[in-house]
């Protein structure tokens, strides 16, 4: 290769890398900036002189050992469960059974519509950005979750928008099981 086809290849990648880092930096901020930090679920006493944790100048949620999983069952369920589309044939509720209850897997089977019935495609994808304990005792929990859903109809552009929902778990033996969910 000659001198001047180098320069071009070199200026076209300093290019495209300055693009990314200015993405990067334009987006990925954004992004931090919408996620709201988890407010505590309940009061929690530290020993003197112990403050409690935080990351940045946002505090931590401080849970027992026995409800510490839960914000993660929650998150896992409701990515899983809010993400489908009309070509994937409700394997949304089926990725979810392991998660539930056996009286809720049996309301999520009922409450399944028939695959093939859309003409067009339909399709959402749901990723949580908060998960956070209201209100606990040893054998039941409720979850309050803020969502990001982008919708996609047909071949039109994505619609992304937020959406709160409220997430209901029960401990089954050992093992925290979802009960219930409502999207507000």
């Amino acid at each position: 290769m000659d001198r001047k086809k180098l320069e071009k290849i070199f200026a076209i990648l300093l290019i495209v890398g300055l693009v990314v880092l200015m993405a990067y930096l334009l987006f990925g901020r954004k992004e931090k900036a919408l996620t709201p930090a988890p407010a505590p679920s309940k009061q929690v006493t530290l020993p003197a002189g112990q403050n409690a944790p935080t990351i940045g100048d946002a505090p931590v949620q401080v849970l027992d050992a026995s409800i510490r999983e839960v914000p993660t069952l929650a998150r896992l369920f409701t990515e899983r469960f809010g993400s489908y589309s009309t070509e994937a044939n409700n394997a949304n509720v089926d990725d979810v059974m392991s998660l539930v209850t056996p009286e809720f897997a049996a309301t999520l089977r009922a409450a399944q519509p028939t695959p093939g019935q859309a003409k067009d495609f339909y399709g959402v994808s749901t990723r949580v950005l908060s998960a956070t304990v209201t209100v606990h005792t040893d054998t039941t929990a409720s979850v309050k979750l803020l969502t990001q859903r982008a919708e996609t109809i047909g071949a039109s552009d994505e619609v992304v928008r937020y959406q709160d929902a409220k997430l209901e778990a029960i401990k089954v033996g050992d093992t925290w099981k979802v009960s219930g969910i409502v999207w507000e």
